[in-house]
Parts: structure tokens; sequence; C-alpha cells
């Protein structure tokens, strides 16, 4: 795994255009009365806009790369990566040799079909901050700010690609692998469901992943065996192992009253490409305060102006496509251990 500098670059960028008037000669005397020497490379990096589309190159590129680090895009080791809008082949199946005799042909290995390409989408996130609280200045608070910045991004991210009800919009948002793979209904048994989805399954097992919430991951932890011992005890928060396959846990996965989700998920055979971010920000308008604004038909609205805030808003370009029938099966509604009444 990289390890990447403590940085706060990216954060104080952010903070450099919303609390900065003008054009890239005001940024820069805000950013070096700000923060010194360090300034010029601040003041660049908001004169940008905060985006990037050569990663790993810059500190913007750096922090984009630290976004996809930290999501399921970066976590789900095996996932293909192609370019964009680009035909390629679709992976229906794995790649197979065979043993040949001497002076015979090679079979064909036909591991693919004729697929469409992966063309370019945009994950949004918006969030709302005071004034007041940018200019507060000072490490502890710019590194808060960082985190929470990267945090609404990933789980946006993360979101997206998990969840089985996102069915996806044409030519705006990608449905989640989730939601076109196979959907079954939990038994609120936690061993009744890995065996229901591991025969439902037809992807590579030994590549297979679970991904849920970490408290529905908890609650399996604390699941029972008649009251006797717990059945999967190295499951928690962070992860873990259940039936021999990984566990990866993402707070962008679905929980709700009604339960959480449990996917298993085959990387392999997912194509994906993501390689923007852009972070953009108001200290003018209105904004409605609502997580469904085409629907919500009087949501509240708050004057940036009027209460010293800026809107900040992250869009990262990012598309998928499960490619291998079979290769993600979700249980949907999931409530185990505590969450189901066992002892």
């Amino acid at each position: 795994m990289r390890v990447f500098p403590s940085d706060l670059t990216i954060a104080r960028a952010v903070i450099t255009r919303a609390l900065a008037e003008g054009g890239p000669d005001t940024f820069n005397d805000f950013a070096i009365r700000r923060w010194g020497a360090q300034g010029g490379l601040i003041a660049k990096a908001a004169v940008g806009g905060v985006t990037t589309a050569n990663t790993g190159t810059d500190p913007i590129g750096e922090w984009f790369d630290r976004i996809i680090d930290a999501s399921i895009l970066g976590r789900l080791q095996g996932l293909r990566r192609v370019p964009w809008q680009i035909r390629m082949n679709a992976m229906t199946a794995g790649a197979r040799g065979f043993w040949v005799g001497q002076g015979k042909p090679i079979p064909l290995s036909k591991p693919a079909v004729d697929g469409a390409s992966l063309r370019i989408k945009k994950v949004a996130a918006l969030i709302v901050v005071t004034l007041e609280s940018l200019q507060a200045g000072g490490e502890i608070a710019e590194a808060a700010f960082d985190r929470d910045l990267r945090r609404a991004v990933v789980e946006t991210l993360d979101d997206a690609f998990l969840d089985a009800g996102n069915g996806g919009v044409t030519d705006q948002t990608p449905p989640s692998v989730t939601s076109t793979g196979i959907l079954l209904s939990s038994t609120n048994d936690v061993s009744a469901d890995i065996r229901e989805a591991v025969e439902a399954f037809d992807g590579d097992l030994a590549r297979a992943v679970w991904v849920t919430d970490p408290k529905t991951a908890v609650a399996i932890g604390l699941d029972e065996n008649g009251g006797l011992s717990r059945k999967f005890p190295e499951v928690g928060a962070r992860g873990g192992e259940m039936a021999g396959i990984p566990v990866v846990t993402s707070s962008g996965s679905p929980l709700s009253s009604s339960g959480g989700q449990l996917a298993l998920i085959d990387p392999t055979g997912i194509a994906y490409n993501a390689d923007d971010i852009e972070i953009t920000r108001t200290t003018q308008g209105m904004i409605a305060m609502s997580d469904d604004p085409e629907n919500d038909l009087a949501p509240a609205r708050v004057s940036m102006f009027q209460t010293e805030s800026a809107a900040l808003k992250s869009i990262i370009t990012a598309n998928w496509d499960p490619q291998r029938t079979g290769g993600v099966v979700t249980i949907t509604g999931a409530q185990y251990g505590q969450a189901s009444g066992s002892p």
C-alpha cells in the first residue's frame, strides 16, 4: 500500500478559493499570508479549480489517489481498469490454457464476447460549511476539514457502486454493481444466507469478496451459534474473513431500519475507470437542503450569502460495468446477531 505524506494542500486550496476574492494574484497573496512558504503551491492548486486529469504527479493527483485508495474501487483487488470510450471485450468468463501436443494447433481461449465502451460519468457530492469554520485556521481544523471532504467523496462513490437500489440514470449515473446482479432476501440467519449466496454465485470464489457496512459486519461477528459460541468472531467493523472469503466494509454500503446489505462480489468480472476529480465552491445563491432535490417538493433553502456559508461541490469522473453474469450476489434486508434478537 502506498504511504502518502500528511499534506493539507488540497484542503487549504479549497479554503483559499472559498475565502479569497479575485483571481490568481489574490489567491497567491492570501495563501502566502496565511501559510507562508507553502502558499505558492496552495495558490497554484486553487487557481486550477482543484482538479486533475493526471493523477499521482502533483498534490491534487495525490489527493485523488488517496480518495480512490480509500474507496471500494481501490480496495477491491482484481478490478479491471479500462480506458474511456474504447470498444472492449466483456470478460464473461476467465481465460483458460490448453495442453498442446507436438505439432498440434493451439486451441483458442475465448474468455470474452464483444462488448460496449465504458462511457464517462460523474459522481458528485455537495456539502455546505460556514465561512467562520474555514477562517478558524490551525492544522487541527484544516485536517478535520480535509477528512470531511474526502469522506464525503468516498462515501458518495461507494454508495453509487454498492447500493442495490441504485438502478442508474441514463447518461448520468451508473447503476450499482449490485443492482444488476442476483438479489436475494435475507433469512436473518447468516449461515443460511452465506450458503444461498455461494450457491447462486457464478464468479471466481477464489477472488471473491464480501462487502457490507460496518454495523452489519459487527452484527455478523456477534451472531451466536445457539448461544454457545460466535459463528464468525473474526468479522468486525473493519472487515475480516467469513467462510474463507475476505470481508470488506464501507459506510457507503446501504443500511436502514430494514437491515443492511451483504454482497458477494467477484472483482475480476468488473471493468471500471476513474481518473479525475474537480472541487468547486460558491458563496452565492440558494442551496436546497435536501438529499433528493428533484422529488422534494418543498425543500428548505439556505442563502449562502445571508448565512455566510460556502457550498463545496466535488465531482469524480468514474464508471464501472459488471460483465460476468452471476459475478455479484447481494443479500438485502440483513439483520444478524443482536439485530435479529438472538441471544
